[in-house]
């Protein structure tokens, strides 16, 4: 036994369909563009996390040799504010990079 199927679609139906078609292969395409957008800022915060490890431990070494050598209390002060300074700076770019709270509903 064969059983033929016959479906008929007026052109605004197909005109209908071939749009739907072309909106999602837009939104892929859309979707393929935003996960690259995010690989790339997935790489640039990974870099700049490397950077920042760099600079910390290079900051540190430097202020155990300052403390090593012996300053004065003049001297000393300065550098204290230099280090606290780091430190604030340090700081404020964490506290820049902690996603803000979405608003209430």
């Amino acid at each position: 036994m064969e059983i033929f199927l016959t479906i008929r679609a007026d052109s605004n139906l197909l005109a209908l369909a071939a749009k739907l078609i072309d909106i999602g292969q837009q939104i892929i395409k859309k979707e393929d563009q935003i996960m690259s957008t995010l690989d790339d800022d997935i790489a640039a915060i990974q870099a700049e996390t490397t950077a920042i490890g760099g600079l910390t431990t290079f900051i540190q070494a430097l202020q155990d040799k300052i403390a090593a050598v012996g300053l004065s209390p003049d001297q000393q002060t300065k550098v204290d504010a230099i280090f606290s300074n780091v430190s604030a700076n340090t700081a404020a770019i964490t506290a820049a990079m902690v996603p803000a709270a979405p608003p209430a509903a």
